[in-house]
């Protein structure tokens, strides 16, 4: 399997937070930015516990609070925790947004803001999410990731049988990590039903989340028991975190269980997390956090590659809500895609919008990958406005992003298919008037040498 180093920024588009823990040995307490600050602060000390190598050294933290005027900092190097107004700040328009990565004064920055995490989400929810994202943005920087397939997502026309195959092997991998007693004829299933995905959806294997996302759920657990227990935590006291997650929380619940299973993508966070805790307190495997930084191993692999296959049942009674679930996941491709995919089919131009046009996380309700022809569309969960020196544009909050053709753009951005009469060019200058993006911006139409795709290069 040919591996190449990857961009931190490519790696965390979806918002998942963590969510509550229903009981433990400690005290359930909400936090805001102060205790958020506080628990980033903590785990400054020892994130080496969190994964090898792991440092926060150079980095400021920002808690925000929009109705705040001063917000909650600290700085790992100085070790100081202080207040600053957002307006002292450059570049820090994405701290509005739920997370951010920034540069100010020659600092770099993390953010979080409290707005995005409700208080019913979980009491470790705000820090969480910090540090599950500043786990993409530092901790794997430079890791390698698996090559010859595109993004991550759901492979249309849809199927449902990688979704049961997934949960069944979701479901004994759980049961493993919960229940030690059981875990040899849990990990021999896993292992069986592992072999069944990746024998008949091999192209899966290389657009499963597992090593990226499940790595980072598992260290924002790691993260949350050392900012409860502190630095001096057993690892005991961890894996107690972890289990009461796994036990309680709805992203590690059973899916066989619920109404169909998840995404393809979402899928890889628990699998990726649970298969990491197995490999840290009872399944050790030497190394397995440097084979995935550096060989794009993911836990489940290290984890189940000497584990001989335990055949298992195929019910009928489980498959039939995962059938009727590919069908509404279908309807949902046709209704939200259909119009993307109809347009690419005629005259039609990508408008490619810079990426620092909107500052900040950017959430998602869906990603597919079109296997006949690569192309890969994610599904905003959120309308946009993308706004820069050049012009600005709104989308609508199921606006659907598009890849997969060859772009002759100097810049790497935002991609919106539309229909060749949907775009006015006057001069130097574009107006798009569409169902789902609209917008005016000073640009040039370019065609790509490779496929012949005409594109709008906002700002160019």
């Amino acid at each position: 399997m040919n591996v190449r180093t990857s961009s931190a920024a490519v790696l965390s588009f979806v918002l998942i937070s963590s969510n509550a823990f229903a009981h433990g040995a400690y005290r359930d307490i909400w936090q805001n930015s102060e205790s958020t600050i506080q628990s980033f602060k903590n785990v400054s000390k020892c994130t080496e516990r969190v994964w090898p190598g792991l440092s926060w050294k150079g980095y400021s933290f920002l808690s925000v609070n929009n109705t705040k005027d001063l917000q909650v900092a600290y700085d790992v190097d100085t070790n100081e925790t202080y207040r600053i107004s957002l307006k002292d700040l450059e570049n820090a328009k994405g701290a509005y947004q739920s997370y951010d990565f920034f540069k100010s004064n020659g600092k770099d920055w993390v953010s979080v803001n409290e707005s995005f995490v409700k208080r019913g989400a979980g009491k470790q929810a705000l820090f969480a999410l910090g540090a599950h994202e500043s786990f993409h943005y530092i901790g794997q920087r430079g890791w390698a990731y698996k090559e010859g397939r595109g993004g991550r997502g759901t492979d249309i026309p849809v199927r449902w049988e990688p979704r049961f195959y997934r949960a069944k092997l979701y479901a004994n991998l759980r049961e493993a990590f919960l229940k030690p007693s059981t875990q040899q004829e849990a990990l021999g299933k896993a292992s069986f039903w592992f072999n069944k995905w990746k024998t008949e959806f091999p192209a899966e294997v290389l657009a499963a989340t597992d090593g990226y996302e499940g790595t980072a759920k598992y260290a924002d657990h790691i993260s949350q028991g050392l900012a409860i227990h502190g630095c001096k935590a057993t690892e005991e006291q961890l894996a107690q975190v972890a289990r009461d997650s796994v036990e309680t929380s709805p992203i590690f619940r059973d899916f066989i269980k619920s109404d169909g299973g998840l995404a393809a993508d979402l899928e890889g966070y628990p699998i990726g997390a649970v298969a990491s805790f197995l490999l840290r307190w009872q399944f050790s495997v030497d190394g397995w956090q440097s084979r995935v930084a550096l060989k794009a191993d993911t836990p489940l692999e290290i984890l189940l590659e000497n584990v001989a296959p335990l055949k298992d049942d195929l019910l009928a009674s489980e498959t039939a809500k995962f059938i009727k679930s590919a069908v509404a996941e279908q309807k949902i491709v046709d209704d939200y895609i259909g119009d993307t995919i109809n347009k690419l089919k005629g005259d039609y131009v990508v408008v490619l919008i810079p990426q620092d046009y909107k500052p900040g996380a950017t959430g998602y309700s869906g990603f597919y990958n079109d296997t006949q022809n690569d192309f890969r569309y994610s599904i905003l969960s959120q309308a946009l406005m993308l706004k820069g020196k050049a012009g600005y544009f709104r989308t609508a909050e199921n606006a659907v992003q598009f890849s997969g053709t060859s772009s002759p753009c100097q810049a790497w951005g935002w991609q919106f298919v539309v229909a060749a009469d949907e775009l006015k060019v006057s001069g130097d200058a574009g107006f798009v008037q569409s169902l789902k993006i609209v917008g005016q911006a000073k640009g040039s139409l370019k065609t790509s040498s490779k496929n012949s795709v005409k594109y709008f290069c906002v700002g160019e």
